[in-house]
């Protein structure tokens, strides 16, 4: 190539080498929505992967979800400085969001048993478009990430038919800990199915970040960023 496509392509490498990673996702896109779930079962400890145990009590394999044995002193010691999933959760999302730049299109939808989009509840807008990030935008959304507690059920499905109502959003990132409620009208299959119909004219990458799933859950979430251009991470 010539001296110009040589010169685009490192400025181009250097930005991707310095953008956040968001469970290990680098955001690539100027224009996304965070959905993060904050149901009943958020509040249980989150163990990180390389200390679970598999069934033989020994630790298991990073990504392999197993229960820790409650008589071994070691995980007893751990068990005491364990966070919830939800904290480990909001942690994480408000460590992206203080190193995202400025100028980044974005929106952030908490979801239980009630759906609360950040730009309608602290914008005080319709969420049809996305926020531009800016040091007030940043500091609402640090405060919306932070008074999010654990309650509810886990009514994935309307969170990402709110996020589809965004005309701009290309990129989603997903975070839930467990399978959708209620299964007889937002089960696995029905949410798939939806998401095809949705996003069959849009592209909208869906990236999908699961905690201490259960085999079944993983399939789906995995299913799930396999069938609308994303990557499935398993916490």
């Amino acid at each position: 190539g010539s001296a110009e496509e040589f010169s685009a392509l490192k400025e181009k490498l250097a930005e991707e080498a310095n953008t956040v990673a968001y469970h290990g996702l680098r955001i690539l896109s100027d224009r996304f929505i965070f959905i993060f779930d904050s149901s009943e079962s958020m509040k249980e400890k989150y163990v990180p992967p390389e200390q679970r145990k598999d069934n033989s009590g020994k630790p298991g394999e990073r990504g392999r979800t197993g229960v820790a044995d409650p008589l071994d002193p070691a995980s007893k010691g751990q068990k005491e400085t364990l966070q919830t999933k939800l904290a480990v959760a909001q942690k994480n999302l408000k460590k992206v969001l203080n190193g995202l730049k400025n100028g980044k299109r974005f929106d952030i939808i908490q979801f239980e048993s009630i759906i609360t989009d950040f730009i309608r509840a602290k914008l005080e807008k319709e969420p049809d478009k996305l926020a531009v990030l800016d040091p007030d935008s940043r500091q609402k959304a640090l405060a919306f990430v932070d008074q999010a507690r654990p309650q509810g059920q886990t009514y994935m499905l309307r969170a990402l038919e709110t996020a589809f109502k965004n005309e701009e959003v290309d990129t989603i990132y997903l975070l839930s800990d467990g399978a959708p409620t209620p299964p007889e009208t937002a089960g696995m299959n029905v949410i798939l199915e939806r998401l095809r119909k949705l996003n069959r004219l849009r592209s909208v990458k869906i990236n999908t970040i699961g905690f201490d799933l259960k085999q079944k859950e993983k399939e789906f979430l995995r299913t799930m960023a396999d069938e609308h251009f994303g990557v499935f991470i398993e916490r």
